[in-house]
């Protein structure tokens, strides 16, 4: 196998079935009413640095590999629920992502790629731990996963990857319509790239753990609500907007 066509294997097929970066997250203290429901829409940008690690193809171990610069274009439904005594919610996120790059090298090779929309999901939930006058302060955890297949230059390639994201914060309520919340998040993410006709493996690694994130609500029309947000960890930042409807 050539260094193009194993770049091309852990990298095009990495970004172009799916996207892995900082997610949206919103305030990390639960909105909601015990039995209220929210709609709304997430649109999310990040660049993110990621390493594939202990790639082995055909039997031939090759070094680790370094991307930098992945931009990727998130597009989600979310759906929020209250619970427990108007101090929880639980969340889902469901939608499209794309990724891309404008070049990498691998080796003596330039690769280029522009990854294709696909399906991309998660769940979370928030719960508010102390409330006081001015603010409230709560804890966030949200998941997501891909499994994915793609063929490239008659290659099988399948990936199965996961991303983490736990954050602890408060809500500062600077108006009675108006929200300013964030905090320190932890960040990981994982997963595996396998390969067949020639069999080979790497695993997903992102190096930084620890990250913040600052953000805005406003509340208008009673029931209506625009959020925006900014993340970032050492090697990923992210910036998105939410519009949502509770009911």
């Amino acid at each position: 196998m050539n260094k193009k066509l194993l770049g091309a294997i852990l990298i095009v097929t990495i970004w172009g079935t799916n996207s892995l970066a900082i997610d949206f997250m919103g305030p990390p203290t639960a909105g909601l009413k015990e039995g209220q429901w929210k709609l709304g829409y997430t649109h999310h940008q990040s660049k993110s640095d990621i390493e594939v690690e202990n790639i082995r193809v055909s039997g031939i171990d090759y070094e680790n590999i370094n991307i930098e610069d992945i931009e990727t274009t998130r597009n989600y439904f979310t759906f929020n629920y209250g619970t427990a005594t108007d101090r929880m919610e639980i969340y889902g996120f469901l939608g499209a992502a794309d990724t891309e790059s404008d070049s990498y090298d691998f080796g003596s090779e330039s690769i280029q790629f522009s990854g294709n929309s696909d399906f991309a999901f998660g769940i979370g939930t928030k719960v508010t731990t102390n409330i006081y006058n001015e603010s409230d302060w709560g804890i966030l955890f949200q998941v997501s996963w891909l499994k994915s297949d793609d063929t490239l230059d008659n290659v099988k390639v399948e990936i199965d990857a996961y991303e983490l994201q736990v954050a602890l914060g408060p809500t500062v309520k600077m108006t009675k319509d108006w929200k300013i919340y964030g905090g320190p998040f932890i960040y990981k993410l994982g997963g595996d790239i396998d390969t067949t006709n020639p069999k080979g493996h790497g695993d997903l690694k992102e190096d930084s753990a620890i990250g913040g994130y600052i953000g805005t609500q406003i509340d208008f029309f009673g029931n209506a609500a625009i959020a925006a947000e900014y993340a970032s960890t050492g090697d990923s930042s992210g910036f998105g907007v939410n519009v949502s409807w509770k009911f």
